[in-house]
């Protein structure tokens, strides 16, 4: 249906943003993902998270992301 395909479109877009922030070092932590140290960061990240709330799902941890970078400034 139109409205899961517009959902999808709506975190595939959310991610490609977050990537691109971490990507060019916008974020001082990464959340999903980066290269070499900054991939160890963010999984440490991810697993601090689920130790916290070890009943959150992959989907809860991301919108707990996009939360956080809601309450960037910009």
């Amino acid at each position: 249906s139109a409205a899961v395909d517009q959902a999808a479109v709506h975190w595939i877009l959310a991610l490609v943003f977050l990537r691109f922030l971490e990507d060019n070092g916008l974020l001082d932590r990464p959340i999903v993902s980066g290269v070499g140290e900054r991939l160890e960061l963010a999984q440490l990240r991810q697993r601090e998270h689920f130790r916290v709330r070890p009943t959150d799902s992959d989907a809860e941890y991301l919108l707990a992301a996009f939360e956080e970078l809601a309450r960037l400034p910009g």
